[in-house]
C-alpha cells in the first residue's frame, strides 16, 4: 500500500510536493479505509483522485512516480548520465538534485524509502522501517566520489552470517556504482545468504505492487491461475455486463503463436517461451490492439485470441475483433484486467487519465465497483482526471 509520495525539482515541480493516501478525520465512508491493524499503524484511503486542469501536474506527479520506479526495477548503465529531467525555468534547479520518497506497506512493515539524485551520482539513498512514533533506520547511503560509495547498516540490523554484514561495505568498483541504486544492486545479487528482510520487501514493492498505466499504454501480463473459461466467463463477462458495452460474451480463439501471431515482437515471443511457467496463465495485448490469452501446455506455447460476441437481431451470436469495438468498450477492456488484478491481490494502480474515452458513469461505475468488490483485500487504485 501506498502511503505517501513526495517528489523535488522534477519535470514541473520546484519544490517538494506531496501526494499522500493518510486517512482523515471524517467517518461518513468507513469502507474507503484500508484500516490499521495495531496501535502503532495508521488507516490507508483505498481509493485516491488528481484532479486538474490541463498542464495543472497531475500527470507529472504519476510521470516521477514512474521515473523512480523504472530507475529501482531497471537500474543503470555503467557508464551512461542518469536520464533525470530537472525542473527547468529556474537556471540554479538545474544544477541541483531531484529527490524521491515513498512511505509504503508490505508483508506487514511499512517503510520509508527515497534517494536524491543527479545526472552523475546517486547522491543519496536511506530506507527506514516507521511506523507512527518512530523510525529504525536500515541502511543510510552516501555518494563520496567516482570510486567511493558508502552504505552505512543501522544501528538495529542483526545478520545471520558474514556475507549479510559484508553486502553493506561494497563501494566503487567493487559493489554499488555511483550512479546505481543500492537498493537495485541488492536485488541483483541472487544469493540467499544474502537475503535481509527489509530489502527483499522493498524492492518487490516497486517491483510487484506499484504498476502505473499511462493513457497510451496498455496494462500488459495480467497472470492467473483459473481456467480459461472459467476466467473469461465469470470475469471479463461479469464486468462488461455491468458496463452495459452490448457484449453477451467473449470467445477464445486458438491460434498458432510461433506462425500465426506475428504481432507479437520476437523478443517477446522468446521471452514468454523461457519464462511462462505450467498451469499460468498470461493475459497480453498485441500490436494490433488485439488481446491473448498466452499460456503453456506441455512442451508448447498456446495462444488464444480474444473477440466480442454479439446477438444479431435473429437472436444469433456474431463475433467482432476487439478493434471493432468502441473506443470507450476498448477502454473498458483495457481496464477490466487491472480491476480483476485488485480485486484479488495487494497491489496499487496508479491510472493517469481514467476517464480517457469513457462516460463520466462508466467511471462512476468503475471506482465504485472497486470499492464494493475489494472489501477484503488490501489494494489501491489512485487515478488523474
Amino acid at each position: 500500500m501506498l502511503i505517501r509520495f513526495t517528489v523535488e525539482n522534477f519535470l514541473s515541480f520546484k519544490e517538494r510536493v506531496e501526494f499522500s493516501m493518510i486517512a482523515g478525520k471524517g467517518r461518513k465512508l468507513s469502507h474507503h479505509l484500508i484500516k490499521r491493524q495495531k496501535p502503532k499503524d495508521i488507516s490507508v484511503l483505498k481509493t485516491g483522485v488528481l484532479y486538474g486542469a490541463n498542464a495543472a501536474g497531475k500527470s507529472n506527479v504519476i510521470k516521477a512516480m514512474d521515473f523512480a520506479k523504472q530507475l529501482i526495477t531497471k537500474g543503470t548503465s555503467p557508464d551512461k548520465v542518469i536520464p533525470i529531467k530537472p525542473f527547468k525555468l529556474d537556471e540554479a534547479y538545474l544544477k541541483k538534485p531531484s529527490r524521491f520518497e515513498f512511505e509504503f506497506k508490505q508483508n506487514g512493515k511499512t517503510y520509508a524509502y527515497g534517494f536524491s539524485l543527479n545526472t552523475q551520482w546517486i547522491l543519496e539513498e536511506w530506507l527506514y522501517e516507521i511506523n507512527s512514533i518512530d523510525e529504525k533506520p536500515i541502511f543510510e547511503r552516501q555518494t563520496v566520489s567516482d570510486e567511493q560509495v558508502i552504505v552505512t547498516p543501522g544501528a538495529s540490523l542483526s545478520f545471520s552470517n558474514e556475507e549479510q554484514a559484508g553486502v553493506f561495505k561494497y563501494t566503487g568498483s567493487m559493489g554499488t556504482r555511483p550512479n546505481q541504486l543500492f537498493l537495485t544492486e541488492i536485488a541483483n545479487l541472487n544469493t540467499k545468504k544474502l537475503k535481509i528482510a527489509a530489502l527483499i520487501n522493498s524492492y518487490q514493492w516497486f517491483d510487484k505492487v506499484l504498476t502505473l498505466i499511462f493513457p497510451d499504454t496498455r496494462y500488459a501480463g495480467l497472470t492467473f491461475d483459473a481456467p480459461v473459461a472459467d476466467f473469461i466467463q465469470a470475469d471479463f463477462v461479469n464486468f462488461l455486463t455491468a458496463f452495459d458495452t452490448g457484449i453477451s460474451g467473449i470467445q477464445a480463439i486458438e491460434v498458432d503463436f510461433e506462425n500465426q501471431l506475428k504481432e507479437l515482437p520476437e523478443t517477446v515471443k522468446n521471452s514468454l517461451a523461457l519464462e511462462l511457467e505450467k498451469g499460468e496463465y498470461l493475459l497480453i495485448w498485441a500490436t494490433n490492439n488485439i488481446p491473448y490469452i498466452i499460456f503453456r501446455k506441455g512442451h508448447q506455447i498456446k495462444a488464444l485470441k480474444l473477440m466480442t460476441k454479439h446477438s444479431t437481431k435473429e437472436k444469433q451470436e456474431t463475433l467482432f475483433e476487439i478493434g471493432e469495438e468502441s473506443e470507450g468498450t476498448q477502454r473498458m477492456i483495457d481496464l477490466i484486467p487491472a480491476l480483476i488484478t485488485l480485486f484479488n491481490n495487494e497491489k496499487v494502480f496508479v491510472i493517469d487519465e481514467l476517464e480517457r474515452s469513457l462516460h463520466p458513469t462508466l467511471t462512476k461505475t468503475l471506482l465504485a465497483l472497486f470499492l464494493t468488490h475489494s472489501q477484503n483485500m488490501k489494494s489501491q487504485l489512485i487515478v488523474s482526471t
